[in-house]
């Protein structure tokens, strides 16, 4: 099994049974969502630095980078339209999802033919959106968004065949990925450092740490975890990758310093619980090593839990925060939350 991540800064490969990362590629800005089909990788990068970026998301023309699986580079797909603040993609139903952030909206490219579907409909004047959506998943006969509003983490339910708006419902704090097991939605909720579903259930990940990305296979459950970090401070910034064995929860990490955040993980060729559409092709890891330096990610954990006690108490501001925040959503009309 082979990780590959975006951050900050760039897209790695990574080895866990050597604790070897390859940083393949860099120079594109923020690097963001991954996804495969049956015999390419596909990578979102924003082509704009982390705060230059956040700054003025409307200015964004992102792309969509494929490689082959030896990770070297096929083509660079850019829609007529501009794709902006690049957060999650998915290959699913014949077609590749991309989340613009920016705008509430997703593009989808299908038997090369791009689109832009605002699923809640276009904010006014072609500006930014209140509902930020940043991760997308598909089962059954659902297209699922995730997102959040003024922190307060939602999951929007979509028919996968016409689109049309079903359902949605409060899950998470600052949440981002999403998936499905066992019939129950699944959300990190990242700013509260865990894991949560649809049935009331919650996980701690990394108390006092921001958790986003998540690559779910049959042994091993690998969470991206990160620095929170003003935005100033995110670019270079430490995070790492938390493996959770699933039969007894025995823990293992994965440094990587200087980098930035985390911003997505998965597992091409492996069974994917948070990427089911496709298994996706083997990565060629010799072709890899012989074309990149190897940099050891072992080491202590650079970004250890929050100590007990002083996550209780940090918890139970944050559940105040979330009860604050959802009080006066509530009195915020039209928004479908």
């Amino acid at each position: 099994m082979t990780l590959l991540v975006t951050t900050t800064r760039a897209l790695w490969c990574v080895d866990p049974a050597t604790t070897r990362g390859y940083r393949v590629d860099d120079g594109n800005g923020s690097y963001y969502g991954i996804s495969h089909d049956d015999d390419a990788i596909y990578v979102a990068a924003r082509r704009s630095g982390y705060a230059a970026g956040k700054q003025s998301p409307r200015d964004q023309r992102g792309v969509v980078l494929v490689f082959d699986p030896a990770l070297e580079l096929r083509e660079t797909l850019e829609p007529p339209f501009a794709l902006r603040d690049l957060h999650q993609i998915y290959c699913f139903d014949g077609a590749l999802w991309a989340v613009c952030t920016y705008g509430d909206a997703v593009a989808v490219l299908r038997d090369g033919n791009w689109e832009l579907w605002h699923p809640l409909g276009a904010p006014r004047d072609d500006g930014n959106g209140p509902y930020h959506f940043n991760s997308i998943y598909a089962a059954d006969e659902v297209i699922y968004l995730a997102g959040s509003v003024d922190r307060v983490g939602a999951v929007w339910a979509f028919d996968r065949r016409d689109r049309r708006h079903l359902q949605s419902w409060r899950l998470g704090y600052g949440s981002h990925n999403v998936w499905q097991e066992n019939g129950t939605v699944h959300v990190l909720s990242s700013l509260a450092g865990g894991e949560v579903d649809g049935a009331g259930h919650a996980h701690a990940i990394s108390p006092g740490n921001f958790v986003r990305g998540a690559a779910l296979g049959e042994a091993w459950r690998w969470y991206g975890v990160s620095t929170r970090a003003k935005r100033g401070d995110r670019e270079t910034s430490d995070a790492m990758l938390l493996g959770i064995a699933t039969t007894n929860g025995a823990r293992r990490h994965l440094n990587l310093h200087g980098d930035g955040m985390v911003h997505e993980l998965r597992m091409p060729g492996s069974p994917d619980h948070a990427h089911p559409a496709h298994r996706g092709p083997r990565l060629d890891l010799a072709a890899i090593a012989a074309r990149h330096a190897a940099v050891d990610l072992g080491g202590p954990a650079c970004l250890p839990a929050r100590a007990d006690l002083r996550w209780r108490a940090e918890a139970a501001v944050q559940d105040l925060d979330r009860r604050r925040r959802r009080w006066r959503l509530r009195r915020t009309r039209g928004l479908v939350f």
